[in-house]
C-alpha cells in the first residue's frame, strides 16, 4: 500500500515533469517566433519558467497587434 510520502513524491515528479514538457514546447515556440535570448544576452534555456511564459504572452501579444494594425 501507498502511503501518504509516496504520494507526494509521485506528485512532485509528475509536476516536474510536467514543468520541464512545458519549458521546452515553450522554447520551441519561442525559436518559431525567432526569439532567442534577452536583452541582456540570457539564453531561453537559462530561464524559468515564469519568464518563458511571460516572454510567449508578450509575443503573442505583439504579434495580435502586429496583425490587428495590418487588417485595419
Amino acid at each position: 500500500m501507498i502511503d501518504q510520502a509516496e504520494n507526494l513524491r509521485i506528485a512532485i515528479n509528475n509536476n516536474k515533469k510536467v514543468a520541464e514538457q512545458r519549458k521546452h514546447f515553450l522554447i520551441e515556440q519561442l525559436l518559431k517566433m525567432d526569439w532567442e535570448c534577452t536583452s541582456d544576452g540570457k539564453q531561453l534555456f537559462e530561464m524559468s519558467l515564469p519568464e518563458l511564459e511571460q516572454i510567449h504572452i508578450n509575443e503573442k501579444c505583439r504579434i495580435g497587434r502586429e496583425m490587428s494594425i495590418h487588417v485595419n
